[in-house]
């Protein structure tokens, strides 16, 4: 059975978990099974390398990078200044962070009430933890995978808030998305350009998960729903540590 650490309820709408981060569908040439490798609990150093290509694909709820490692996810982790957003007539919601099969840590920006509500959404398979949030701060949201836990957080590095929702489980998850989610039909919430920075994943930068080498792939993914570019997603920094996503429309 697993057990549940430094969980805590609040009384706020929250998404459901993203059918993308879920079931990990293949999307492009990236597959990001729930494979049945169990996660290293290595602590790998940062790699220097330089950025891989990424193949493109259309995502009818994501947009940014999916990360694939068929040796298993041990660590994944995104910097983001949390964008203000505007509703205009959506009602639907915005989860900025890193996501795989069995949990998310993420900043959400819901237009549910008809106003910007922003808020931590941490998730595993214990309960999810969601907690009133800003925009304008700078958040790291991190997801960690051994053969024995299962554990997000999120550090607001503006205001010092730090949540942790943590399971006694195994994590077999092999890879990653960095980048935001939708399951909500458009129009979804306008937002400022936000990068995403200092993206690793496995103590490696996402750019050295290139299309190149066996059991790795980097692809790129940008919303587009019922062909309706809503995101679009810039390439990778040079160092494969950033990109840009940038709200493209609402209808």
């Amino acid at each position: 059975m697993s057990e549940s650490k430094k969980t805590k309820w609040a009384s706020v709408a929250r998404l459901p978990m993203m059918a993308a981060a879920t079931t990990l569908v293949a999307v492009g040439s990236l597959a990001v099974p729930t494979a049945a490798h169990a996660a290293t609990s290595a602590t790998p150093t940062a790699s220097a390398a330089p950025s891989r290509a990424a193949s493109a694909t259309h995502s009818e709820t994501d947009a940014g990078y999916g990360a694939l490692q068929t040796e298993g996810l041990a660590s994944a982790s995104a910097t983001i200044t949390v964008p203000r957003g505007s509703c205009g007539s959506s009602t639907a919601a915005l989860q900025f962070g890193v996501f795989a099969g069995h949990g998310f840590s993420s900043i959400d920006l819901s237009c549910a009430t008809g106003s910007p509500v922003y808020t931590y959404d941490l998730d595993t398979p214990a309960e999810p933890i969601v907690e009133p949030a800003a925009f304008g701060d700078t958040v790291v949201t991190m997801l960690f995978e051994t053969s024995q836990v299962i554990q997000a957080e999120v550090h607001d590095l503006t205001n010092g808030q730090y949540w942790v929702d943590s399971t006694d489980e195994a994590g077999t998850d092999t890879g990653a998305i960095f980048g935001l989610a939708s399951n909500d039909p458009a129009p979804i919430p306008s937002f400022a350009k936000t990068t995403f920075k200092s993206l690793q994943m496995n103590g490696d930068n996402i750019g050295f998960y290139g299309d190149d080498q066996q059991g790795e792939a980097l692809t790129q993914l940008n919303l587009v729903p019922d062909r309706h570019t809503l995101v679009s997603t810039s390439g990778l920094s040079a160092n494969g540590t950033s990109f840009v996503a940038t709200f493209k429309q609402a209808e």
